[in-house]
Formats: structure tokens, C-alpha cells, sequence
């Protein structure tokens, strides 16, 4: 019979980080609101990395919309536009299974520019 390693991930914790980025506007609140979830690292990490990924997926598809409709006028610069929008949400899409196949396997990932951002809100809160 192998031995568990007692650091590794269980399967709830797991499965809780995998859909904590394509679900990160419900998974953040949870984790918050339950104690239970505040003292896992593995957790803490892939939820804290989900929520920025969900904040720069959503306000920087905003922005690109934004950006489109303004171009859109231009005539030709709206044409041009729409297969750089296709592309970038096909990336949007492929870091985000990428980063949740990632957990759910229970590693961790490095995303550019997103670890660097939450790595100072990875360490647990201290009680004092």
C-alpha cells in the first residue's frame, strides 16, 4: 500500500482549484466566507491566481470590446480588428484550461505577470 504524502493536495482541494478559475466570481466569495478553505496553501494559491486571471480576462475583454466598437467606425480598422479579437480570446481560453488542468492534476502554476501580481497575498493571514 503507497503512503500518502501529507502536503499533496487532496481531490476536494484539487477539484475546488480546477473550477476556481473558469468559476472565479463564485469561487473567491467561498473561499472567503469558509474557514475551512482559508488555511489550505494549495487552495489559497490557484484561487488567488484564478481571480486575477478572471479580473484581467474580464476587464481587458472590456477594454478590447470597447477599443472594437470605437475602431469598428473606421471602416476597414473594424474588419482588421476581429480576427485579433478571435485570437486573443482563444488565448484567454487556452491559459485558463491550461492553469485549471494544472490544478487539478495538483501543481502549481506560473503565470507571467499574474504569479508576480498575488504573490504577496499567497501567505496566509497571521491571527493575532
Amino acid at each position: 500500500m503507497a503512503s500518502e504524502d501529507p502536503a499533496a493536495p487532496g481531490a476536494e482541494d484539487r477539484l475546488f482549484a480546477a473550477l476556481a478559475y473558469v468559476y472565479w466570481y463564485v469561487a473567491f466569495p467561498v473561499y472567503l466566507l469558509s474557514p475551512r478553505y482559508q488555511n489550505r496553501p494549495f487552495l489559497r494559491y490557484h484561487l488567488f491566481h484564478a481571480l486575477a486571471l478572471g479580473l484581467v480576462t474580464f476587464w481587458g475583454g472590456a477594454a478590447l470590446w470597447a477599443v472594437a466598437g470605437v475602431l469598428g467606425r473606421l471602416g476597414i480598422y473594424g474588419m482588421l480588428l476581429y480576427p485579433i479579437m478571435r485570437v486573443c480570446e482563444w488565448g484567454v481560453l487556452a491559459v485558463t484550461l491550461y492553469a485549471a488542468v494544472r490544478a487539478w492534476f495538483g501543481q502549481r502554476v506560473e503565470l507571467p505577470f499574474i504569479t508576480e501580481f498575488v504573490r504577496p497575498y499567497l501567505e496566509p493571514p497571521h491571527a493575532s
